[in-house]
């Protein structure tokens, strides 16, 4: 049961309370025993990302990606599953060919959705999904924001002349936000980027994230992340009761491992490091270090094997 209705987070040093929008009991969701929900300070200090804010790090996923034995395969069944709500509308919406010219195909998104929660439910996956909220008043953001608003610009005028682009309809987050109301998924929605919280509640129930999120690679998560475009919710597999989702985990220690035993501490300065959302590196200054990591792909034998074994239903269960 849920000590309280709201959920306090600690963001950036100040306090803020973030609004649950459904159903905080998720006992009356799927009629379990829920873990604590209610978030205060930085009770993510162990995860290897102390001072670490959302920023998106450039060219992670590309390089995660490109090398395959970063991820384990899992079948992902009998567990709860924290969800970025942002990353979901998109990857919906995006992924199966909806309409964009004609104001959104809200009906087909809508009922998308309700498919995917029902291959959640029907291999007994407990979701909760977070949404991101507004943009970081202290306006560090700027420029990345200019930039995501300049593509958007273009890709509308590509598509009104008959070229190439992506679009999200103006009403997508109102509609996925009533779809899940209405078919009674736990819904919580942050005052500005959600993904330092998704983390914090990933390491107190200690469940994986389902994101395609680059900030994901960077955290120390005890449950894991799983990359969206490898979570296969459309094709279910197994026998009735044993059903399971087939599905790609990431955790940070093999991404260490590979790296000669990094401590997961210094994973943060990476990013910041590489560049992200926040700050760009001085190309000068770390050309010969990219280079680096770019030509450790390229030497034989250099990462350990690491079993693909698939984790079963108790490597999952809370």
């Amino acid at each position: 049961m849920f000590q309280s209705k709201t959920l306090w987070i600690n963001t950036c040093g100040f306090c803020a309370r973030s609004t649950l929008l459904s159903y905080a009991d998720k006992s009356a969701f799927r009629k379990k025993t829920k873990p604590t929900a209610v978030v205060t300070s930085w009770n993510l200090n162990q995860a290897s990302a102390n001072s670490f804010v959302s920023m998106g790090v450039r060219g992670l996923t590309s390089f995660v990606e490109g090398n395959t034995h970063f991820l384990q395969g899992v079948k992902f069944r009998d567990s709860w599953l924290l969800i970025d709500g942002s990353s979901l509308y998109f990857q919906i919406y995006f992924h199966h060919g909806l309409d964009q010219l004609h104001g959104g195909d809200y009906d087909a998104f809508s009922c998308l959705l309700k498919q995917f929660f029902a291959a959640l439910a029907a291999c007994n996956i407990q979701a909760f999904v977070v949404l991101d909220g507004g943009i970081d008043p202290s306006d560090k953001k700027l420029d990345t924001l200019r930039q995501r608003l300049q593509t958007k610009i273009k890709d509308a005028d590509n598509i009104s002349h008959s070229r190439r682009g992506s679009v999200l309809p103006l009403l997508t987050k109102e509609v996925f936000i009533q779809v899940l109301i209405q078919i009674g998924v736990p819904l919580v929605q942050c005052p500005a980027e959600a993904d330092w919280e998704i983390a914090c509640l990933a390491r107190q129930w200690n469940c994986p994230i389902l994101s395609k999120d680059s900030d994901f690679y960077v955290f120390d998560l005890p449950g894991g992340y799983l990359p969206f475009n490898y979570f296969n919710w459309t094709n279910i597999s197994g026998k009735t009761n044993q059903r399971y989702i087939s599905a790609q985990l990431y955790t940070a220690s093999v991404l260490c491992r590979w790296f000669g035993g990094l401590n997961k501490d210094l994973l943060p300065l990476c990013a910041v490091l590489l560049g992200n959302d926040y700050s760009t590196p001085k190309e000068a200054e770390l050309k010969h270090w990219q280079k680096s990591v770019s030509s450790l792909k390229k030497i034989p034998n250099r990462v350990p094997k690491v079993g693909k074994r698939e984790l079963c239903a108790q490597n999952y269960g809370h």
